[in-house]
């Protein structure tokens, strides 16, 4: 048994400067949250958001099926004895859909107003852990503002910028800052519209 409720939201963005640059384009954000319940006291909640209508079935279908094989799986399982265990953690949780999910980090730690300070663990050109670009498979993230119908996808940033894709971590090593129309202009570079979505090799 399942419940769910459905919200769709519709607006149309219209950015004009004082320079004559005119931009308008409509987004859509669809949202659905559920529950999905085996009994009184088994239930596994769903959450999607999607910015297409017609994703939203097909997603829709296999979070419920996510659900499921949860609430499967808590039915046999036993309890966890105390003392470290590995820990396997699926693609949603790394890359969340609202948020950023645990990369979230690599979105902090290129903030440019943040290293200007000093205030983050690595700098562009360094790498992001002691033996990341040693390990077989080192990790590359890309922020890509501009893959169509992303959450948080747009022509341009909230002071016009356009929004380009931009590598947060090149094989392990930390790559552009998310740079807005000031940040940019301190470090004579060209913005990129900020951290939008996360794209992971």
């Amino acid at each position: 048994a399942s419940e769910r409720w459905v919200e769709v939201a519709r607006a149309q963005v219209e950015v004009a400067s004082s320079h004559g640059l005119g931009v308008r384009w409509r987004a859509t954000e669809l949202t659905v949250a559920a529950e999905v319940a085996a009994g009184p006291d088994a239930r596994s909640r769903v959450h999607l958001v999607t910015r297409r209508v017609a994703d939203a079935e097909r997603e829709l279908e296999r979070a419920v099926g996510d659900a499921v094989e949860r609430l499967a799986m808590l039915a046999g399982a036993e309890a966890t004895p105390s003392g470290l265990h590995p820990l396997a953690l699926r693609a949603a949780a790394l890359v969340g859909a609202a948020d950023l999910g645990v990369l979230e980090v690599f979105a902090a730690q290129a903030s440019a107003q943040r290293e200007r300070s000093g205030r983050t663990r690595y700098r562009p050109g360094t790498a992001v852990v002691a033996g990341a670009t040693a390990i077989a498979e080192p990790l590359t993230v890309h922020s890509d503002g501009a893959r169509p119908f992303g959450l948080r996808s747009a022509p341009l940033a909230d002071e016009g910028e356009a929004v380009r894709r931009f590598a947060l971590v090149d094989r392990g090593v930390a790559g552009e800052l998310a740079l807005d129309q000031r940040e940019a202009a301190l470090r004579r570079r060209l913005p990129n519209g900020g951290v939008r979505n996360l794209v992971v090799a």
